[in-house]
Formats: C-alpha cells, sequence, structure tokens
C-alpha cells in the first residue's frame, strides 16, 4: 500500500478527490464506497502501458470503486492492517483534460481555507 501511494506523489498524480457514498465502519474495518477522480500526466498513462494518450497532456482517470481498510490487533491494539480496493473497471473513464482545468498542487493548496 505505502509503495502505491509514494509512486503517486512521486508521478505527480496525487491530486485525488473521493466522492464517498456511504461508509461505515464495523468491529472488522471500514468499508467504503464511492467515486475516484485523479489528475494523472500522459507521460505517466504511457509508462503504465496506455499508448493511445498524448505524453504532454493531463487526464482525468475517473473510477467507482469500493475499498475496505481491515482492522488488526497488534500488541493489543485495534490498527489498520491494510487497504482492499475493488474498482469498476468497465464503469472508468478517461478524459483528456483543458490546460485551463488542470489543478496544481500549489493551486489547491491556496484553495484551502486558512
Amino acid at each position: 500500500v505505502k509503495d502505491f501511494y509514494y509512486n503517486m506523489w512521486n508521478s505527480h498524480s496525487s491530486l485525488i478527490e473521493l466522492e464517498i457514498h456511504h461508509c461505515s465502519p464495523g468491529d472488522w474495518g471500514v468499508a467504503c464506497d464511492g467515486e475516484w477522480y485523479q489528475q494523472v500526466p500522459g507521460k505517466v498513462l504511457i509508462e503504465q502501458g496506455d499508448k493511445t494518450v498524448d505524453p504532454d497532456k493531463w487526464y482525468l482517470s475517473h473510477a467507482h470503486l469500493s475499498w475496505f481498510f481491515p482492522f488488526e490487533d497488534i500488541n493489543g491494539e485495534m490498527l489498520l492492517g491494510g487497504e482492499i480496493c475493488y474498482i469498476d473497471e468497465t464503469g472508468s473513464s478517461l478524459d483528456e483534460l483543458d490546460s485551463k482545468d488542470i489543478l496544481t498542487l500549489e493551486g489547491a493548496r491556496n484553495s484551502w481555507p486558512n
């Protein structure tokens, strides 16, 4: 899981929005369902095997997903033990972004309330 998030940061693909439809805690962990939106550079998509995109463009990746965070008993404490994610590949989309719609980390940071 850690490598997944580090790779996202290192590839400049870390601007993500989760639209959570449902999230339920239980004694075993937490289950969530929602929509994932992520800005991804074309060059990263090409590195991942998509040869249909422009390496100089940015894309908005969208997917419906369900994800689960199971708890694990570690030294008598219930801690997060991992992350399991199921993606609806059939319903996923990838759309080219206009340059004016690309959000930078600095732009995102400046949009947060002080």
